[in-house]
């Protein structure tokens, strides 16, 4: 092996043992499948199906929206869809594949932010230190996880290595770097829209940054503007239909339920210590925070601004540095409620639903400044530093990367699969509703004929006097021959939407909107004729589809210039310089099998149950809930006026059929009730969704009348729910416990009652 062999294997060993530790809980669990794990798994199913028919963009997917269709690529960014379809090819599972796309996004991030910053600060230590605290982040691990946002994802492994084109850009612009620069802008164009709103600002302010003080500034700047109207021209086939075609849908339907005034973060959760996962509870929904590692590396970058002493020759100029700073404050205050008045005073902002997305860019500047800190050290401390860097930030992130088990996929699923998890999930019901849509029909409407065949006949029931001679029903079309006595409308289980179009005898024949359903019909006349349905190209696709071709054919043009020019990158040298030791490898290696052999089998700080603390009660079943035991956690004595906290541990034996509600009552020795406290959302979550077997950590907090005499006391715990959501019809759940125990109120408890001090 060469020596120039032997120091790239020396570094990529260290990123490739990062990447796997990073990656752990996917290689280890699977797809993940919470919250849009299901939803974009289904699109990447529907998608692949649709390619597999021979189209290659399907502006319309037919198996959404319970079957009746949705235009999800004319609104939903398509590039993680298309990068899953193409892990696909080799024809594995679809499970396998959604979970590669995963494994390689996170490689993405990785890799590219490790290039960024040792061609920013000439230090592989300082790179990999980089890549560390932004994998090993409490963001990466809820979108990767808890969120399943691929798309987003991929957003974040793209930004870094946008930064480092533009990087390259503002040193030495060239026909190879902006052919590369226009197709990464056309591809976080592409990849998702709302981080497009987060990252464009930043990254823009970052170019500016660079640029002064180095040579022909104007001139690259004008040549980034070229750049970006060529990545806009490339992405022009998504972007012309999303705005031109915005009031199809209704979008006000999908933004309802995440107003962004719901969704502001708590400094205290900003900056939230990690929260010990319990596999047996019913939820772990960690904060959404930033590491604090992360944050105490980004301090030391500033404090770096002021020290005096000789710094690296690649170390960024202050303003860049300082500018990072003020970005990523920036970013994190957007996250709190005091920043409300910015919201409302720039009414686009509301377009991005949650306040926290903002801790997307602010994690990534997180991670550039911890890499700017370790640079700043000299070579004496900047071993010491990574270590900690990386044994950190591994560290407070890992109650992040635990999760229950995720739901498996059908391997090869079809489309009543596709059908039946929509029905049992209720996700997405209503994103991308086309407009033509009042009144949404029965989820199940097409479940017996997705069962009888796929694509199913969507053909509704006839009209009198019509009878069909031959139906061929497809994905994206249906031919219909038809004898009819009269004139009669023929309508499709199918939502309109621009785009339909239909030939009568092959003539074309006007589309007509049918019902509050919004059923795509059209108007028949007597006699026997052929009648086709189909989804074709608006002006809007049409004009977005040929604006790409243009832009791809002036790209092509640059990158067969880049080509002819191609040289020695002017950074090549100071890439080169330096190796990371494969100790840093061990480092990850070591922090990984920590986790697998120690941490993830005994209970440590990172997983911890209160269940195994709770003191135990003989359990009572109230339905299909039970009381498993009760914790006080500043014991059993309390004084009167006192908020008493009370934890109950409810267990469910069978999915809950009612959204129930939980109760604890104080009674005196004489059987009056003397105080209360309900829950109506037991345990933080409904029990609608609790799993059989999974625990809820209820927990109350009684207030204490000022008069209440000494003595004992005794606590009873109780469900009940409301019929028809109705509060007037309250229905108390009874109990029953062993040795033939029942009744409403089950005791829990005595508590001994104090006098409250004068």
């Amino acid at each position: 092996m060469s020596r120039r062999a032997w120091g790239a294997a020396r570094e990529l060993l260290p990123l490739a043992v990062l990447i796997v530790a990073a990656a752990w809980p996917v290689l280890a669990g699977g797809p993940p499948a919470e919250v849009d794990g299901a939803p974009h798994f289904y699109r990447f199913v529907a998608l692949d199906h649709a390619l597999a028919q021979g189209v290659l963009y399907p502006r319309w997917l037919p198996d959404l929206h319970y079957g009746f269709g949705a235009p999800l690529l004319n609104y939903y960014a398509p590039a993680a869809y298309y990068l899953l379809v193409l892990l696909r090819l080799g024809g594995l599972p679809y499970p396998w594949a959604f979970a590669a796309g995963f494994l390689l996004v996170v490689a993405g991030m990785a890799a590219g932010l490790y290039v960024w910053a040792r061609a920013e600060f000439a230090s592989p230590q300082a790179a990999l230190a980089a890549a560390g605290a932004y994998v090993f982040s409490p963001y990466v691990y809820k979108t990767a996880l808890e969120r399943a946002a691929l798309p987003e994802l991929l957003a974040l492994a793209l930004l870094p290595w946008l930064g480092w084109l533009l990087w390259r850009w503002a040193r030495r612009p060239t026909a190879a770097g902006h052919a590369a620069l226009a197709a990464g802008a056309a591809l976080l164009l592409l990849s998702h829209s709302v981080s497009v709103l987060l990252f464009a600002p930043l990254l823009g302010v970052y170019t500016l940054l660079q640029l002064p003080g180095t040579p022909g500034a104007g001139r690259k700047l004008g040549g980034l503007a070229l750049v970006g109207v060529q990545a806009l021209l490339l992405a022009a086939f998504f972007l012309v239909p999303l705005v031109a075609q915005a009031g199809a849908v209704q979008w006000e339907r999908a933004t309802a339920v995440a107003q962004y005034q719901n969704s502001f973060l708590r400094l205290s959760e900003l900056l939230a210590w990690p929260i010990a996962y319990d596999a047996a509870h019913i939820t772990n929904l960690m904060p959404n925070s930033l590491g604090w590692p992360q944050v105490a590396l980004a301090l030391g970058a500033v404090a770096a601004l002021w020290v005096t002493r000789a710094r690296p020759v690649a170390w960024p100029a202050a303003r860049v540095v300082t500018g990072v700073v003020a970005a990523t404050l920036l970013c994190g205050w957007l996250t709190l409620r005091g920043s409300a008045g910015v919201w409302q005073a720039l009414p686009f902002l509301g377009r991005l639903q949650f306040p926290w997305r903002w801790l997307a860019p602010a994690t990534l500047g997180l991670a550039w400044l911890a890499g700017a800190a370790v640079a700043r050290l000299g070579p004496r401390w900047r071993p010491a530093a990574l270590g900690a860097t990386l044994a950190g930030c591994y560290l407070f992130s890992l109650s992040w990367s635990f999760h229950a088990p995720f739901a498996p996929f059908p391997s090869y699923p079809t489309g009543a699969d596709n059908l039946r998890a929509q029905v049992a999930d209720r996700f997405y019901t209503f994103e991308f509703l086309p407009r033509t849509v009042r009144q949404l029909p029965p989820a199940d409407t097409l479940a017996a004929r997705y069962a009888a065949g796929d694509p199913p006949d969507r053909l509704r029931p006839l009209p009198a006097g019509l009878t069909v001679l031959e139906a061929t029903p497809g994905p994206l079309a249906q031919t219909v021959r038809y004898q009819a006595t009269a004139a009669a409308m023929l309508t499709w289980y199918q939502f309109a939407y621009p785009g339909w179009q239909a030939t009568l005898d092959g003539a074309a024949l006007p589309v007509s909107v049918v019902g509050p359903e919004g059923w795509l019909g059209v108007a028949t006349p007597a006699g026997a004729h052929t009648v086709r349905v189909f989804f074709g190209a608006t002006a809007a696709t049409r004009a977005g589809t040929l604006l790409s071709a243009v832009g791809l054919a002036a790209w092509l043009v640059v990158a067969g210039a880049a080509r002819r020019a191609r040289g020695p990158a002017p950074q090549r040298a100071a890439m080169a310089s330096g190796a990371l030791s494969p100790a840093w490898a061990a480092l990850l290696a070591g922090l990984l099998l920590a986790r697998v052999a120690v941490i993830e089998r005994v209970e440590t700080p990172w997983t911890y149950s209160p269940l195994n603390h709770r003191q135990p009660v003989t359990p009572a079943q109230f339905a299909e809930l039970s009381v498993i035991g009760v914790d006080y956690p500043h014991g059993a004595t309390a004084q009167a006026g006192q908020a008493w906290p009370v934890e109950v541990f409810w267990q469910a034996s069978a999915p809950p059929q009612q959204a129930y509600k939980t109760v604890i009552v104080l009674w005196s020795g004489d059987g009056r009730p003397v105080a209360q406290h309900d829950n109506y959302l037991p345990a933080g979550y409904p029990t609608l969704w609790w799993q059989p077997g999974q625990y809820g950590r209820d927990v109350h907090i009684l207030q204490l009348p000022e008069n209440l005499p000494p003595g004992d006391y005794t606590l009873t715990a109780g469900l009940y729910y409301f019929r028809d959501d109705d509060p007037s019809q309250l229905v108390t759940v009874s109990y029953q416990a062993e040795q033939g125990a029942a009744g409403a109120s089950y005791p829990i408890g005595g508590v001994t009652l104090s006098q409250k001090p004068p």
